[in-house]
């Protein structure tokens, strides 16, 4: 949700804009209207601006990654006062902050041109409420308010972003690390089922393979590399359920052959058994690399 305040004697006025990320929220660069006493064709703003975390969800005590910014989109000389803005932590639908700053006392200016026409900055939330304790679980949603002036009316803007993101329960869904090490082999290339990291954020499965003709030299990565990272894909699913597909998320290369990250699988639940994971493209090469593991038994694969 994005709220504008318009000249300072209008009335304020909320727009949604969409989701923050809670289910029915997203975590959006926002923009807005200006608030008018009229129905009439309300003017365009001089400016976006918007707040926004690195992902979704954090387990306790993770870093919660944030950047915020202001683009001048008008024609003239537009100034944060004061700055830098002020900025909270709240709880979901709650409004008292856990974590606040105050604004700073400084002013600023944003050009019209670019690069100057933007101010951006990132910062990081340690997830400690004001007294420096550790916050509970839950959605919160993070915030700024910035006042505007546009320098060739004088007109002052109040204009406040929000993003919302997790703190998980770390007993929320499985949580532990197995080492696999097991081996499939298709089309003549043979993949390695390393291991699978869970937490109550994400699940990390980690795979190696030595491609045909692989070499690594000192020079640039090998040429497998990109088609590895850009084009492998896979499905899971658990206990049966719901097949889900999923792309490669990065990777590294050694002396020895190149291991592809999947870490774009949801969290599993505290009572699930088995997970079946199926690598269906390997870079440019088609196939089915099946592994059954196990989830409640170290070292199994079926």
């Amino acid at each position: 949700m994005l709220l504008f305040l318009g000249i300072q004697d209008c009335q304020p006025q909320f727009e949604d804009m969409g989701s923050l990320n809670t289910p029915e929220r997203g975590n959006n660069v926002m923009t807005g209207t200006l608030a008018s006493p009229s129905p009439a064709l309300e003017p365009e703003l001089p400016f976006t601006t918007g707040i926004s975390t690195s992902k979704d969800s954090y387990l306790p005590g993770e870093e919660v990654l944030y950047g915020i910014g202001i683009t001048n989109t008008s024609s003239g000389i537009i100034s944060i006062d004061p700055f830098p803005p002020a900025m909270w932590v709240k709880p979901a639908g709650q409004d008292a902050a856990v974590y606040s700053r105050a604004a700073g006392s400084r002013t600023r200016d944003i050009e019209t041109d670019f690069p100057l026409s933007g101010y951006r900055t990132k910062g990081f939330w340690d997830q400690k409420d004001n007294n420096g304790q550790q916050v509970p679980p839950g959605w919160y949603e993070m915030g700024c308010e910035y006042g505007i002036i546009e320098q060739s009316t004088g007109k002052r803007y109040t204009a406040i972003p929000e993003a919302g993101f997790q703190i998980v329960d770390p007993d929320s869904a499985l949580n532990k690390d197995l080492e696999i090490n097991r081996s499939v082999t298709a089309e003549g290339v043979t993949v390695t089922l390393k291991s699978i990291e869970m937490n109550a954020v994400e699940t990390k499965i980690y795979t190696f393979t030595t491609p045909p003709d692989y070499s690594l030299t000192t020079a640039h990565p090998p040429y497998q590399m990109e088609s590895l990272m850009t084009n492998s894909t896979a499905e899971y699913s658990v206990d049966g359920g719901a097949v889900v597909k999923i792309r490669s998320g990065g990777g590294k290369a050694d002396a020895e052959g190149i291991t592809l990250t999947w870490d774009n699988l949801d969290p599993l639940s505290l009572d699930a058994q088995k997970i079946t994971f199926t690598i269906t493209q390997l870079g440019d090469l088609k196939g089915r690399w099946e592994f059954k593991v196990q989830l409640n038994q170290a070292f199994s694969v079926i």
